[in-house]
């Protein structure tokens, strides 16, 4: 399942200061789809498989986090809309701020 792995790869690199100086390295001056497919690819490097599509699901959920508003397509998964937007959305509502202080300095 790649949302798994997408959310093993995020804890990984919360733990690691090293992945996070790579990431910053290969998402420099990039914006949502460039940087989300920058981090794709970090991820299968490093063992991970997840789609750039997912990294930036999860990317849109954490900034909508931080607004605090649910966006049209998290709504939908809420009421059983989509199995991948419920999937991400779970992996937001597993983060504590200090993932998100971390995943949100590279987009």
């Amino acid at each position: 399942m790649s949302v798994q792995s997408l959310s093993e790869f995020m804890d990984k690199l919360v733990e690691d200061e090293s992945l996070q100086k790579e990431m910053d390295s290969v998402t420099a001056n990039k914006e949502d789809m460039p940087a989300s497919q920058a981090i794709a690819d970090l991820g299968i490097k490093h063992g991970y498989n997840f789609t750039a599509e997912e990294a930036l699901q999860l990317r849109q959920a954490i900034l909508e986090r931080e607004s605090g508003e649910l966006s049209e397509a998290q709504l939908e998964a809420v009421a059983g809309g989509g199995p991948t937007g419920a999937k991400v959305g779970a992996i937001v509502g597993h983060y504590a701020e200090e993932v998100f202080n971390t995943v949100k300095k590279f987009w």
